[in-house]
């Protein structure tokens, strides 16, 4: 995860690490269910109101990161980095 400094507010993903890292259907054989794609909602509206959204989502798509980032699913970041390797073509 990128640094923040120790006087930063903690982003809300600190209080429930493991909610921004459920099987988002892109491991193979997962299988997304309606619990699944609420616990996934919830975490975005979480990056929603996060002050470190933008520099989060940024790490994310540097370093291909698993999980909910900046608001985006894993899927939804790889699907992001096609498009921009498309338009850096």
């Amino acid at each position: 995860m990128f640094l923040l400094n120790s006087d930063d507010e903690p982003p809300p993903c600190a209080d429930d690490p493991d909610l921004w890292f459920v099987d988002d259907g892109t491991l193979k054989g997962a299988r997304v269910t309606d619990h699944v794609n609420e616990l996934i909602h919830l975490a975005k509206d979480g990056c929603a109101v996060c002050p470190y959204k933008t520099p989060c989502l940024q790490h994310a798509l540097e370093n291909g990161e698993y999980g909910i980032w900046g608001g985006t699913t894993t899927d939804e970041r790889r699907r992001e980095r096609r498009r921009m390797a498309r338009r850096a073509a």
